[in-house]
């Protein structure tokens, strides 16, 4: 998980891809009308397309995790960027609900934060 989110936050798209099953399914949260689905390692290309388009500037700060099974993982982190066109700047607290296949990400999508904090209290 931490060498995705490094790769992703260098635009290492290769790297990136070394770390996604090839049929993954990704939820972007800010890709094309608040929230898209990619398949598969060509729409992982699309999806970074569309962010490139419309983020200037956009990370991912890892901040804590939650095995909830052996092929799934939850993700607390914070997304840092700034619109390419409005300049908005962001520091967004988010989950990531990460399935598991083979070693790799099969499955990426929102999950509710503050769920997730009440749950591991």
């Amino acid at each position: 998980m931490e060498r995705f989110y490094a790769a992703f936050n260098a635009r290492d798209f290769p790297a990136i891809l070394a770390e996604m099953h090839p049929d993954i399914e990704f939820q972007s949260r800010f890709a094309q009308a608040g929230g898209a689905v990619y398949h598969g390692h060509e729409g992982v290309r699309g999806w970074l397309e569309d962010l490139g388009q419309a983020w200037e500037r956009l990370e991912v700060e890892l901040e804590q995790t939650f095995e909830s099974r052996a092929d799934a993982t939850v993700a607390l982190v914070t997304l840092h960027g700034k619109g390419r066109v409005s300049g908005l700047e962001i520091h967004e607290p988010a989950a990531h609900d990460l399935r598991w296949r083979d070693g790799k990400v099969a499955r990426l999508a929102y999950t509710d934060r503050e769920a997730v904090e009440r749950r591991a209290e």
